[in-house]
């Protein structure tokens, strides 16, 4: 006769024979808790627990029973799964925190440099304008100043230098605007809803995963094109958008 012991899950047969033979060895009372699967194919966990006794003759006696534990499994199941979601919540958050904040002490400095680099362009132009007049005015240099100049390219470092601070530039305002989308990508969720632009949630959300449009041995390169309709500002969880933003995107 089939008993519920013979139907054991095969995943979870080897756990149940070793906790019958460390009872038999040690004569300690049998606990086991598993899975079986019925003759119907029904998957279900059982919690077992019984006494045993050894006879002189050497014949194991067993005293106990068998619970379907199943609900409760399953009850313990949902809980630890919303734990873990609870947990990961808790982790974005101060993730997004974290990285809002790395964002919002980036643009000090940069906005600094900007500033900085915006102001010598016009400077470098005035320092160019007058030595050019220098040498307008100095027709002969000496062979000292000449071969100088042709040492440090002087021409090329005329032409070159206001390309590279408007390189510097763009560069700063690129990591601006990464700043910025870190934080709006990253904003911590409210308990009440907020006035939310949509167009730079998806700007922000574009940009962030902006390398991952690049080719690879996966897929050629991917084109974004945005087409924006005149959308009013939304009453949204800002920080749930972004989540499904970053969830979709993989």
């Amino acid at each position: 006769m089939q008993t519920l012991l013979d139907l054991v899950h095969p995943e979870d047969a080897a756990d149940r024979q070793q906790s019958i033979a460390n009872s038999i060895q040690t004569l300690t009372p049998w606990q086991w808790t598993g899975r079986i699967v019925t003759p119907s194919g029904i998957v279900k966990w059982i919690h077992g627990e019984a006494r045993i006794q050894k006879l002189v003759d050497g014949t194991i006696l067993w005293d106990g029973l068998l619970l379907d534990i199943s609900e409760r499994k399953q009850a313990e199941q949902e809980l630890q799964q919303a734990q873990l979601q609870i947990i990961q919540s808790e982790k974005m958050s101060a993730l997004g925190n974290l990285v809002a904040g790395v964002a919002h002490e980036m643009n000090n400095p940069l906005g600094f440099i900007a500033a900085t680099l915006k102001q010598t362009k016009p400077n470098l132009a005035d320092l160019t304008e007058h030595l050019k007049l220098y040498q307008a005015v100095l027709e002969n240099p000496g062979d000292e100043i000449q071969d100088h100049a042709e040492e440090i390219d002087l021409e090329y470092l005329l032409a070159d230098l206001p390309k590279t601070i408007d390189a510097m530039v763009m560069a700063c305002d690129r990591l601006r605007n990464i700043s910025t989308s870190l934080r709006t990508f990253s904003r911590a969720d409210k308990d009440y809803k907020v006035k939310f632009n949509l167009h730079e949630g998806i700007d922000s959300t574009i940009l962030i995963l902006k390398h991952r449009l690049k080719a690879n041995e996966q897929h050629p390169v991917i084109e974004v094109i945005t087409n924006y309709g005149d959308l009013p500002l939304v009453n949204c969880f800002p920080g749930r958008r972004d989540r499904v933003y970053n969830f979709s995107s993989h």
